[in-house]
């Protein structure tokens, strides 16, 4: 299942999901509704997985576009591009974006091949909605996607699908992929970001949508009480100048940050797998009866469209 459910995200939606395998059960959900464990089966049978199974398809390793405003959803054909020579395929990165050159809809497959000498070697595939076909992407992969990056490292705004990675001198930047342009490219991160206080403290990065921009989250993963520094990009690439919009805390028990709601909340996990709304505007901190797996609670931002996928 793509992680990006829809592609513009001007006057989108924010909705909350919890993963079942690589396809997903997703709900928008008023803030100030309680899911019951019969509204989850409810919403699990709208899945395209659910509907797939109903009807014997064999859904092993396929990739599925899923429009969840009209529940239609496109099985995508399965890419016959060789591989690499002499390498297996240890992972896979997906990305759903909107070409608005060509007026359609893409998906990027990133490949990690590991080599005969255990280097891993990326591989760049493009599928698209309107030839129905995969191809081989020949460029340059500016940085390093972390293997096993979790969707909370990934976002997509404005053609641009962005991942967290590493440079070749292991500097943390944005890797992006324009839907449009076919190319990808390096963003910097802002400059001393990981400072808390008088002492360096190791942080983890996350980029979320934040308005009509992506914004930065940087925390301490191992702090009792943690602080969010939220950091703003004016746009992608060389000409990019962060700035630092707020910080955020101290919160106790909570495990790691979500995104941020329709309205401006902040959403975060707690260590118990709950949600955690944050008001940004009155400090008001309440907690959702809404139950995940922990680690597996995701924000999705999609819009909702009358366009069939197949």
């Amino acid at each position: 299942m793509l992680r990006a459910l829809g592609v513009e995200e001007d006057m989108a939606h924010t909705s909350i999901r919890c993963g079942i395998g690589r396809f997903t059960t997703e709900q928008e959900v008023d803030r100030t509704v309680d899911l019951t464990m019969k509204q989850v089966e409810k919403l699990r049978e709208m899945s395209p997985l659910y509907e797939m199974v109903k009807e014997g398809i064999d859904i092993k390793n396929n990739i599925v576009l899923w429009n969840p405003s009209i529940r239609d959803y496109k099985i995508l054909p399965q890419s016959h591009i060789q591989r690499v020579v002499g390498s297996t395929v240890r992972g896979t990165d997906f990305g759903l974006g909107f070409d608005s050159k060509k007026n359609d809809y893409k998906v990027i497959q990133v490949l990690f091949c590991l080599s005969i000498d255990r280097v891993v070697v990326y591989q760049v595939e493009i599928y698209s909605l309107s030839t129905n076909s995969w191809r081989k992407y020949n460029g340059i992969v500016p940085a390093k996607i972390k293997y096993g990056n979790t969707s909370w490292s990934m976002v997509y705004k404005n053609e641009n699908f962005c991942w967290l990675a590493q440079d070749g001198e292991n500097h943390e930047v944005i890797l992006s992929f324009n839907m449009s342009e076919g190319i990808f490219r390096n963003t910097k991160l802002p400059l001393n970001i990981g400072t808390f206080g008088e002492r360096e403290i190791r942080s983890v990065w996350v980029i979320v949508p934040f308005n009509e921009s992506i914004s930065l989250i940087v925390y301490c993963l191992k702090e009792l009480e943690k602080y969010f520094d939220i950091w703003v990009i004016s746009e992608l690439g060389t000409k990019s100048f962060w700035t630092k919009s707020q910080r955020i805390g101290p919160f106790s028990r909570v495990e790691r940050p979500l995104g941020f709601w329709k309205n401006g909340e902040f959403i975060l996990e707690n260590n118990s797998g709950q949600l955690v709304i944050y008001d940004l505007s009155n400090q008001e901190v309440k907690t959702l009866e809404f139950y995940g797996k922990r680690g597996r609670l995701e924000i999705v931002v999609y819009k909702e469209s009358l366009i069939s996928v197949n």
